[in-house]
């Protein structure tokens, strides 16, 4: 029987911890990465002098390059032609569907996921909105459909950059931007004719979207009012309250003075300078807005009186992953932006506390009013994607086709295997930041650091799995011993990447399972890059939880989504994803030979 040294024991304890944090989810993952670093160097098991290592690893310099040329991309106002086609087939809903799907897969194997998810998604809230239907049977073929597209190329996904690094350590050469089409293409395009035809079929129907001129679709709101002398509600019930105001109305806490009240009686008596902390429908919301009876808090007042005998609009939004929004109070979004903030939507929620106190998350989604200008102003400022439409959009400027080209250009050269990728694109970078088509600053800006710092530091422990011989180890005793067939091990790799990238970050399940397949490969005496290959996919197929992808958790709010319903067709997707990987992989890539 093996036994497990004592640097073993450590990095494993280190990386079950960490996994354990990354279900657990309460805490940053990159903080989480980091500090498994420094706990692993302090035990000894990573050499101090390997230990930033990782931070100057190609995939992490690709990664950068790529998020940088995705926002320039986005922000250029070169694919709006392509978007704009989009709405010929408004009137023909499967085929209008089959469309959006294929164009956020078509850009996600160019662009990070949420950019190209982010591109089409006003687009297809819109064409709900029209057509009057449930934007629950649009939103999560499109979010899964970003994820499939980025099956396809080297840098459609993070997952895949870092499989091909681990490629090139094990191989001496890394796979070339087009290898992963062979299974991932096919794959992704199986997977959007399921989502098509059959997927979306097997989502809950469910009332998200409101007739024209009506709020659009956000089945519940937060927000805070104020009685002031004046009203005619002093004096009143709650019940009275509720009832002079068409809709639902719950109040879920009551602030007099310095005392909090949670969840009052209905008999509770309303006095002047009452503050309540409301969830309403919209058609309750509406009536608020237009009632004399109260003040909604959120806004300065001076900010609402400003807006007297303007052309004042009110839009939802929501806040997508990488907004400067994420973390900070909603009363600070009073003091910085143009536009007023009326009400936040965030799914499964229990306010107790003032909206002011409120942290924006990822997903949340804002109500506001404010004049043109200023709403345009304020979701350039805070990145968030209008939901009403596409009459507000953030500003791009003069549309231009110079990052397209240079993006092109880098494309073909890693293709043509002229440059490796991280050279050709971080080569776009700096030419498009010298011809400044890109702004330096932006270019910072767009860069999401903590999945760098999640790469960066989770390399060397990878790394450190090897060194000791845990990876050896864990082959040896949970996969080699029981002699299963090779079609079999595929499967079981493939199902366990699937499902940790169900529950923490794709790129950190890559990180996690490489360098066991690599060294799976190596006890068989097989080649590795089916192995890779099994990882870089199951990495990538986030279907079952909307925790597992960021894009995931974009469609929850607008798409009316609850947890369980990923399951409805992330389940059977998955399954006809492991039947058909498989043997395609185990074809395209042969385990000898």
């Amino acid at each position: 029987m093996a036994f497990f040294t004592f640097d073993q024991v450590i990095i494993l304890s280190v990386l079950l911890g960490t996994l354990g944090m990354f279900v657990w989810g309460k805490i940053r993952y990159d903080l989480v990465a980091l500090s498994a670093l420094l706990i692993a160097c302090s035990s000894g098991v990573i050499p101090f002098e390997r230990a930033f290592l990782g931070f100057s690893h190609p995939a992490v310099i690709m990664t950068a390059c790529i998020l940088i040329l995705t926002n320039a991309l986005g922000q250029s106002g070169s694919l709006d032609l392509i978007i704009s086609h989009l709405h010929a087939f408004r009137n023909q809903p499967i085929l209008q569907l089959f469309v959006l799907v294929l164009g956020v897969a078509f850009c996600s194997a160019f662009m990070n996921n949420i950019g190209a998810l982010s591109l089409i998604l006003p687009i297809a809230i819109q064409y709900a909105h029209q057509t009057k239907i449930s934007p629950t049977f649009l939103l999560m073929p499109l979010s899964f459909a970003s994820l499939l597209g980025g099956l396809a190329t080297l840098i459609g996904t993070p997952p895949n950059i870092i499989i091909a690094n681990y490629r090139a350590e094990a191989e001496g050469q890394s796979f070339s931007m087009f290898d992963f089409a062979y299974v991932g293409g096919i794959i992704g395009l199986l997977g959007i004719f399921f989502i098509t035809l059959i997927g979306w079929r097997l989502l809950p129907k469910r009332r998200t979207s409101l007739e024209a001129g009506e709020m659009f679709h956000i089945r519940e709101y937060i927000t805070e009012i104020s009685i002031h002398s004046t009203s005619p509600l002093i004096g009143k019930t709650l019940f009275e309250f509720s009832e002079r105001i068409p809709g639902e109305i719950s109040v879920l806490t009551l602030f007099r003075g310095n005392n909090r009240i949670l969840c009052p009686s209905h008999t509770t008596i309303i006095q002047e300078d009452d503050i309540l902390v409301l969830e309403v429908e919209p058609t309750a919301l509406k009536k608020l807005f237009d009632s004399q009876a109260i003040h909604l808090l959120p806004g300065k007042p001076e900010k609402i009186e400003g807006m007297l005998g303007l052309d004042v609009k009110m839009i939802e939004a929501i806040i997508p992953p990488g907004s400067p929004l994420i973390d900070t109070s909603c009363k600070s979004f009073y003091k910085r932006f143009k536009s007023i903030l009326l009400a936040i939507s965030r799914k499964g929620q229990f306010y107790i506390e003032r909206m002011s106190s409120l942290r924006f998350e990822e997903g949340d989604i804002l109500l506001l009013q404010g004049t043109r200008k200023g709403l345009q102003d304020s979701l350039n400022s805070t990145g968030c994607l209008p939901l009403a439409g596409r009459e507000l959009q953030p500003v791009r400027g003069q549309i231009t086709y110079w990052p397209l080209g240079v993006f092109a250009c880098a494309i073909l050269l890693s293709s043509l295997n002229i440059l490796p990728p991280s050279i050709a694109f971080l080569s776009a970078v700096v030419i498009l930041i010298l011809l400044q088509k890109i702004k330096f600053k932006a270019a910072f800006e767009s860069i999401d650091f903590s999945i760098l710092i999640l790469i960066g530091s989770m390399f060397p422990l990878g790394e450190a799995l090897s060194m000791t011989g845990t990876t050896s180890m864990i082959v040896n005793t949970l996969l080699i011993q029981p002699n299963f067939p090779n079609y079999i091990l595929i499967t079981l790799l493939l199902v366990i990447c699937m499902l940790l990238s169900d529950v923490i970050n794709n790129a950190a399940t890559a990180l996690l399972m490489a360098p066991i397949a690599v060294e799976l490969a190596r006890n068989l005496g097989a080649s590795v890059d089916p192995f890779l290959i099994t990882v870089a996919v199951g990495s990538s197929c986030t279907f079952l939880t909307p925790i597992g992808h960021p894009s995931n958790m974009l469609v929850m709010g607008p798409g009316g989504y609850q947890f369980k319903d990923y399951w409805r067709i992330g389940l059977p997707l998955d399954i006809i994803i492991v039947i058909a990987a498989v043997p395609l992989i185990l074809y395209v890539w042969p385990l000898y030979g």
